[in-house]
């Protein structure tokens, strides 16, 4: 029974721990206006059909942060386009160098 409530008190310490670092995040996120990567991952919501049917329409999605030096050919990308409001994804085809 104690390692029962021990394992129980533990879950239930890890768990007010992310949540607290959660709630940090967001109120960090809306005073400065940046998006915010939660260890490296951010879930999106797919707003366009311009992806299916590999991206459906409403479908969950996790991008990870990186760089231009990790994508490779046939990776689905998401980002912040210049002029728009919202992320876009596509599937990259080539890489160039500027």
């Amino acid at each position: 029974m104690k390692t029962k409530k021990i394992l129980s008190n533990g879950f239930l310490l890890i768990a007010t721990i992310i949540l607290i670092y959660c709630i940090f995040v967001v109120i960090q996120a809306r005073r400065t206006g940046e998006e915010v990567f939660i260890f490296g991952y951010k879930p999106y919501i797919v707003q366009s059909g311009s992806m299916e049917p590999a991206l459906r329409v409403n479908s969950l999605i996790i991008v990870r942060q990186g760089g231009f030096e990790q994508v490779e050919i046939g990776d689905k990308i998401s980002f912040r386009a210049p002029g728009f409001d919202v992320n876009v994804c596509h599937r990259v085809i080539a890489k160039y160098n500027r």
